[in-house]
């Protein structure tokens, strides 16, 4: 028969050893794994390989005493090969950090996935940290981000930690914020991200905050590149609307490189401060090339675009 049912949780599941779970989640049927508000869903440590398909989790929990109890409210991922999380949906799950998935040390691969009124304080869907001896690499295709919220930095997505690869294709951010970062956000040493064929759409940043749809800090190089994608109605507060890069607690950036391509920047706002803000220490080199951009509102000498 066609309907739904959950499963509710009264602890989290530990998990040690590489597997594959697939669920029952489609139009017309679905199981839920919920968290009941109080409990992470699932922990993974140190496993080759691990998929995720056809899931839903909501209502995870993960906010502790201690630091192992504040992450990933439903999934907690450390020294994995590589977490593959393919048609999934997680709605309502809230962490200190990564309010619905966190991953350490880890590849993380997420295809065609659903995150929904998720909250942190840092990442509100999604954390990913590394340290400078692994890179992150973190790839997200076709998934939507909607509605997720932090109240430091990164309202969807955080990136954390040393090297970072970050790969967005054919995703959507919309309605998500944070203090910095409403869409996406990155504290890292050196950093190389590509969108491509995505939307950011009404991501906001609040009082004082920066980076309406994305902000990085970082304290080594960044390459950013934007490729047929939509980023259009992101506010910010105090610079970069669209996009803030500047140098970290840390340290300065050494260089930025920015590209964007056949991409439409439009109708996006900032309070005080310009739609695209750079500030490296050495060389920032930004290349536009057949893009709409148009109708930004900010306080810039260049309106509508860049300082």
């Amino acid at each position: 028969a066609n309907g739904s049912d959950s499963i509710v949780l009264t602890s989290e599941i530990l998990f040690t050893k590489s597997l594959v779970i697939i669920g029952q989640f489609n139009g017309m049927d679905t199981l839920y794994l919920s968290g009941g508000k109080t409990n992470r869903i699932f922990v993974v440590n140190t496993a080759q390989k691990v998929v995720l398909d056809s899931l839903t989790f909501i209502n995870g929990y993960a906010i502790g005493s201690s630091q192992n109890t504040r992450k990933g409210g439903a999934i907690n991922v450390n020294n994995l090969d590589t977490l593959s999380i393919k048609n999934c949906y997680f709605k309502n799950d809230s962490a200190e950090y990564g309010g619905a998935v966190y991953g350490e040390q880890t590849i993380i691969e997420i295809t065609q996935s659903y995150f929904i009124n998720n909250a942190s304080d840092f990442g509100g869907a999604v954390y990913s940290l590394s340290n400078n001896n692994t890179p992150n690499y973190v790839t997200f295709e076709e998934s939507y981000f909607s509605n997720n919220s932090s109240m430091n930095s990164g309202g969807a997505v955080r990136f954390f930690g040393g090297e970072c690869l970050g790969i967005i294709n054919k995703c959507v951010f919309a309605d998500n914020r944070a203090y910095s970062g409403g869409g996406v956000a990155a504290r890292t040493d050196n950093l190389k991200m590509d969108i491509k064929n995505s939307t950011f759409y009404r991501n906001s940043s609040k009082i004082n905050g920066s980076g309406g749809a994305i902000d990085i800090e970082s304290k080594g190089n960044v390459e950013f590149e934007v490729k047929s994608s939509t980023l259009n109605q992101n506010r910010a507060d105090q610079k970069g609307s669209v996009l803030s890069i500047a140098g970290s607690t840390a340290g300065n950036v050494d260089t930025i490189f920015v590209r964007m391509i056949n991409s439409t920047i439009t109708d996006n706002r900032t309070i005080n401060g310009s739609t695209i803000t750079l500030n490296a220490e050495d060389t920032s080199i930004v290349e536009i090339h057949s893009c709409i951009m148009g109708l930004n509102v900010d306080t810039s000498s260049f309106a509508n675009n860049l300082t």
